[in-house]
C-alpha cells in the first residue's frame, strides 16, 4: 500500500495508523501482510524515492526473487480476484495518467499563486509601513493643528484686548477734545477780558490827559489828588494787565501741552489701530495664504512634463516611495505641504525646480511672490 499525503495528515495532527483505522483499512494492510509505505505530499516522490526502491527490494529478495504467476494460483476464484485486482489498477493507472496533465497544470497554478501570494504579502507589509507612517503624521499634524488652535485662541484674546485699549484711548480722546474745547473758550474769554482792559487803561489816560488839560490854578490841590488817584488806579490797571499777561501765558502753555498730549493719543490711537489692523491681517491672511500656496503649487506641478514629473518625485527622498509611486499633482501638493510646512516647502519647491531643471519664467513668476514673502529669493 503507498499513501501519498501524510504532510496533510500530520497538518490535521493525525498518524498514519489513526488514518487507516478510521477508513476501515485495516483488512487491507492485513492483506498485504503490513506492508505501506507514505510519501510526505506528491511534490516529494523524488526525494523518497531511494526509500520507496529499497522497501521494494526487501520485499523482491523476501520473495526469493520469484515473479508473480497465474498458474500458480490454486483456485479459479482467486485467478478471477487476481484479474478484477489486476482490471481495477489498470483502470486507476489509466484514471491517473489521464489526471497527470490536469495535475501539473494545477501544480503550475499553485505555484503562480504562492508567488502572487508572496508578492501580496510584500505589499501588505509595504502597506502597513506606510499606514503607520501616515498615523505618525496624523498624530503629528493633530499636535500641531492643536497648537494652532491655541495660538489662534492667544491671538484673539490679544485682539480682544487691545479693541477694549482701542475703545478707552476713543473715550481718553473723546474727554480730551472736549477739554480742549473749554480751554479754547476760557481762552477766548481771557482775550476778551484783555481787550476790556485795555480799553480801560486808554480811557483812564485820556481821563488823565482830560484832567490835565483843566484850570491849573483853581483845582491844583484837587488835581493833585486826582492825579495821584489816576496813578494809583493806573497802577492797578497795570498790575492787573501783568497779571493777565502771566495768566494768558499759562493759558497759552496748557494749550501747548494739551495739544502734545492730543498729538501723543492720535499717534498711540494711530498705532493701536495698526496693530489691530496687523493682527486681524495675520489672522486672515494664515489660512489664506496657505490656500494660495496649495494652488499654486499644484499649478507648478502641473506646468511640468511627465519625465520631469517623475525626477521630482525622485529627487523627493523625504516622502516614502511607496506613496509617490501612482501619486498625481494634488496628492504631492498636499504630501509636500504636510511633509515640510509652509515655509520649506515653498524654499523646497524652488530647489527641485532648479535640479529638474525648470529655470523658465512661467515658474518663476509663479514662485516669487511666495520666495519674497518668507524673505527669500529666487
Amino acid at each position: 500500500m503507498l499513501f501519498t499525503n501524510e504532510k496533510g495528515l500530520m497538518k490535521e495532527n493525525m498518524p498514519i495508523d489513526e488514518y487507516i483505522t478510521k477508513l476501515k483499512l485495516d483488512w487491507l494492510i492485513e492483506k498485504c501482510e503490513g506492508r505501506y509505505f507514505c510519501l510526505s505530499d506528491i511534490n516529494s516522490w523524488k526525494v523518497q524515492s531511494r526509500e520507496l526502491i529499497y522497501n521494494l527490494e526487501v520485499n523482491i529478495a523476501e520473495n526469493k526473487n520469484e515473479n508473480f504467476n497465474i498458474e500458480d494460483i490454486a483456485t479459479e476464484n482467486k485467478l478471477k480476484k487476481k484479474t478484477s485486482l489486476k482490471k481495477n489498477l489498470e483502470k486507476k493507472y489509466n484514471q491517473l495518467k489521464t489526471h497527470l496533465p490536469s495535475y501539473r497544470k494545477n501544480k503550475k497554478k499553485c505555484e503562480s499563486i504562492e508567488i502572487k501570494i508572496e508578492k501580496l504579502e510584500k505589499i501588505i507589509k509595504q502597506k502597513t509601513e506606510e499606514i503607520q507612517e501616515l498615523q505618525a503624521q496624523i498624530d503629528q499634524l493633530s499636535s500641531e493643528v492643536k497648537k494652532q488652535t491655541e495660538e489662534d485662541k492667544e491671538t484673539r484674546e490679544e485682539l480682544k484686548q487691545t479693541k477694549e485699549e482701542l475703545k478707552q484711548t476713543k473715550e481718553e480722546l473723546k474727554q480730551t477734545k472736549e477739554e480742549l474745547k473749554q480751554t479754547k473758550e476760557e481762552l477766548k474769554q481771557t482775550k476778551e477780558e484783555l481787550k476790556q482792559t485795555k480799553e480801560e487803561s486808554k480811557q483812564t489816560k485820556e481821563e488823565s490827559m482830560q484832567t490835565k488839560e483843566s484850570k491849573q490854578a483853581k483845582e491844583e490841590s484837587k488835581q493833585t489828588k486826582e492825579s495821584k488817584q489816576t496813578k494809583e488806579e493806573s497802577k492797578q490797571t497795570k498790575e492787573e494787565l501783568k497779571q493777565t499777561k502771566e495768566e494768558l501765558k499759562q493759558t497759552k502753555e496748557t494749550l501747548k501741552q494739551t495739544q502734545e498730549t492730543l498729538k501723543q493719543t492720535q499717534e498711540t490711537l494711530k498705532q493701536t489701530q495698526d496693530k489691530l489692523t496687523s493682527t486681524e491681517e495675520m489672522s486672515t491672511n494664515r489660512i489664506t495664504k496657505k490656500g494660495k500656496w496649495q494652488n499654486t503649487l499644484s499649478n507648478i506641478l502641473c506646468e511640468l512634463l511627465e519625465d520631469e514629473f517623475k525626477k521630482l518625485k525622485h529627487f523627493l527622498t523625504e516622502i516614502p516611495s511607496g506613496k509617490l509611486e501612482h501619486a498625481k499633482q494634488l496628492d504631492v501638493t498636499d504630501m509636500m505641504i504636510k511633509a515640510f510646512g509652509f515655509n520649506e516647502s515653498i524654499t523646497k519647491t524652488r530647489d527641485l525646480m532648479k535640479k529638474i531643471p525648470r529655470n523658465d519664467p512661467a515658474v518663476q513668476d509663479m514662485l516669487e511672490p511666495f520666495l519674497s514673502a518668507i524673505g527669500e529669493a529666487w
